[in-house]
């Protein structure tokens, strides 16, 4: 937890080596297209989640405004920490619970969602801070979180808002599109493609079912000509 940021954000160091940034780091960072570069030789990295809801700033208090927790956050200062302490790469939020995501989205009004996006556009303040510190980054995202949709903008996306018969709630019910969640997921993903992808080093995708089924959920194969 560093006590420059103005935020107190959930940090999960992942593994504690520390190596400098040497100028030729800086160099692969730049001329890595892939993002995959290099992996096995970086050692030190940093994961934050950043959301609206489970958050909390620097008296404890949990942030439930997306905008006031995005205005809050001091990108510079962020980066400055990751370089001081020779953080390696880092992995962002870009959306998380209730799929807020951290950039004035064109798509979330398209969709009529206008509480899942911020006026700021903090992910490229932090992707343009933390790039000049030669850190690879990397974009946490989530391709099927609408179980923590309101039932109106479940309706909105497709998820339904039938409960599921096996009483897992990170499910969808007997309602569910999976056709026009698709369309939705995929409208966000080409968004923060068009918006971010020339600048970070790759996704994170997270599975959000114990049995590693989100198949049933999320069209993969589709997604994956997307990003």
């Amino acid at each position: 937890m560093m006590r420059s940021m103005t935020l107190v954000v959930q940090l999960c160091w992942l593994i504690a080596l520390l190596m400098k940034c040497t100028d030729a780091q800086l160099q692969e960072r730049v001329v890595s297209s892939n993002g995959m570069t290099n992996i096995p030789n970086l050692k030190y990295g940093l994961f934050v989640h950043l959301v609206p809801g489970l958050t909390v700033n620097h008296t404890g208090v949990v942030v439930d405004d997306a905008n006031i927790l995005a205005n809050s956050f001091d990108a510079d200062q962020f980066a400055n920490d990751l370089a001081v302490a020779d953080v390696q790469y880092v992995v962002f939020t870009s959306w998380h619970s209730k799929m807020v995501a951290l950039w004035p989205s064109e798509k979330m009004l398209e969709w009529e969602l206008p509480d899942h996006r911020v006026d700021r556009d903090l992910i490229g303040d932090m992707i343009a801070a933390v790039g000049n510190k030669g850190v690879r980054i990397y974009l946490y995202t989530h391709p099927r979180d609408g179980f923590e949709f309101t039932d109106a903008d479940r309706e909105k996306t497709g998820w339904g808002i039938d409960p599921p018969s096996n009483g897992e709630t990170y499910n969808p019910g007997a309602d569910f599109n999976r056709t026009k969640w698709n369309a939705f997921i995929e409208d966000i993903y080409g968004e923060l493609m068009q918006r971010y992808g020339q600048e970070i080093d790759g996704l994170f995708m997270d599975e959000g079912s114990p049995q590693g089924d989100s198949e049933t959920v999320v069209n993969y194969q589709q997604l994956r000509t997307i990003i």
